[in-house]
């Protein structure tokens, strides 16, 4: 499912490393959901602070634990 990113925050470790992503999207629908980073590219992007990603697209899956993985569209093509 293709989303908007809307807002996010980012837990550390005690060692300044970026430890877990926590996303809020709207998906085309218009529906808000929540969801974690989905793998470690889309973390480091959240964590950077180099660039704004609020109002990125990007896709949302389930994972094998049931929860909602995020991770960005780097194709342009959603």
């Amino acid at each position: 499912m293709m989303l908007t990113l809307q807002t996010y925050t980012v837990a550390f470790n005690r060692d300044g490393t970026p430890s877990q992503g926590y996303i809020v999207g709207r998906l085309n629908n218009g529906h808000r959901f929540l969801a974690n980073n989905g793998d470690e590219r889309t973390l480091q992007q959240l964590a950077s602070g180099i660039k704004e990603q609020i109002g990125k697209r990007g896709v949302v899956r389930v994972g094998d634990d049931g929860r909602n993985l995020f991770i960005f569209d780097e194709s342009g093509k959603l």
